[in-house]
């Protein structure tokens, strides 16, 4: 299923530019540009989650308890040399 939208011609012409940079045709390289933008958006939000987290001090402290019990796991049934 496809589409129609519109662009503004600024954006046609850097669509052509990375059409011609990267090989591969417009609709994957607006796909690959909306995936782009997906991911910056969550990982801003994991950076704000964050700095959330790095003001609780309680918070933090429960996360670093969390994260070492899940470290000693790594190692369940295995030969450690």
């Amino acid at each position: 299923m496809t589409t129609t939208v519109r662009i503004r011609e600024n954006s046609r012409a850097q669509l052509r530019e990375l059409e011609a940079l990267t090989g591969v045709g417009p609709t994957e390289v607006l796909a690959r540009a909306i995936d782009g933008f997906r991911r910056s958006l969550i990982l801003a939000d994991t950076d704000i989650a964050y700095g959330a987290l790095r003001d609780d001090l309680d918070a933090a402290v429960e996360l670093d308890i969390e994260q070492t019990s899940w470290d000693e796991t790594l190692a369940d049934g295995l030969d450690v040399a």
